[in-house]
């Protein structure tokens, strides 16, 4: 396998990353694999870097890392327009908390079992989906693999990573703002155009899955297929909070849907307007505070290590 590179999270993981590398080193040699590391610095710093190494000739990378990592080099990709999407190819050895990309194709925490299927030949295409928004007035484009919410959703997502900069563990973090924000949060106005249909009214959160997990194993878009052409859409409509917390069990047993006051949708093509700013928040990385326009780029990622 020609052209391979690592994008590596340092900060990912248990502390075992160079444990890890040291292991998927001795078996590359012994393979004859020849590859580099990268090692993220910085917020984006993934998105940015891997542009330049598609400039260099670089085409096939392995993210070592979470779904922020993954999320990042999804945009580096797809940011680009001097190099074809089909030359390009990714795969994962999970070492992130929530690791929602990696549980769809079942990718394991084995690092070794996970950098021999990536070097196996093995590879399948997925979706991406396409947000357009604006952020502070200006114009955005941002691409997902997985998950987008907007809403609450994203709210969680900000106030955890605020909680981790001060050195909090994600899990705990994220459970905790979920309550936190649960308590505090007011529905707003949305508006959502779905392939010609129409839905207003007060809504608390909206989830768009190109997969079907986030969250650290929630099923928020249960039946989501990640490579039919189509995205998932539950909307969850303004409920009392009481109703909110005694379907929690939902998310994890993917029958959330059947809650009454959910909307579930599937759709090539998404409009979603509200009533004042709203954040956004792709693969757990915040974008935006709208309006967003979203779509999708049938088969357009191609994936190491999985077969079709």
């Amino acid at each position: 396998m020609d052209n391979l590179l690592f994008i590596i999270n340092p900060k990912a993981g248990n502390g075992d990353i160079q444990l890890a590398l040291d292991d998927i080193g001795r078996l590359a040699r012994d393979r004859g694999i020849d590859y580099e590391t990268y090692f993220t610095t910085a917020q984006n710093d993934g998105c940015n870097q891997v542009k330049l190494f598609l400039k260099q000739g670089y085409r096939n990378f392995i993210v070592m890392g979470g779904d922020g990592t993954i999320n990042e080099v999804v945009n580096g990709i797809f940011q680009q327009q001097e190099v074809p999407y089909s030359e390009i190819a990714i795969g994962l050895i999970s070492k992130g908390t929530g690791n929602d990309w990696g549980r769809y194709y079942h990718y394991t925490g084995d690092h070794l079992e996970a950098f021999r299927s990536i070097i196996s030949g093995k590879i399948s295409t997925q979706d991406i989906g396409v947000i357009r928004h604006t952020n502070q007035g200006e114009l955005q484009t941002s691409y997902f693999a997985n998950i987008a919410g907007f809403g609450f959703d994203a709210e969680v997502v900000m106030a955890t990573n605020r909680m981790m900069a001060r050195g909090r563990r994600k899990q705990s973090a994220y459970l905790f703002n979920l309550l936190k924000c649960l308590i505090n949060n007011k529905s707003v106005e949305m508006r959502i155009e779905s392939d010609g249909r129409v839905i207003e009214g007060a809504v608390f959160s909206i989830s768009v899955g190109n997969g079907k997990y986030s969250g650290g194993g929630m099923m928020q878009t249960p039946a989501a297929i990640i490579d039919d052409g189509l995205l998932d859409v539950t909307i969850y409509l303004h409920m009392p909070k009481t109703r909110v917390l005694a379907n929690v069990k939902r998310l994890y047993n993917g029958t959330i849907q059947q809650v009454k006051g959910i909307i579930s949708l599937r759709s090539k093509h998404i409009k979603i307007e509200f009533n004042k700013p709203v954040f956004a928040e792709t693969d757990g990385e915040i974008i935006g505070d709208g309006p967003y326009e979203i779509s999708v780029l049938p088969g357009a990622l191609r994936i190491l290590g999985v077969e079709e």
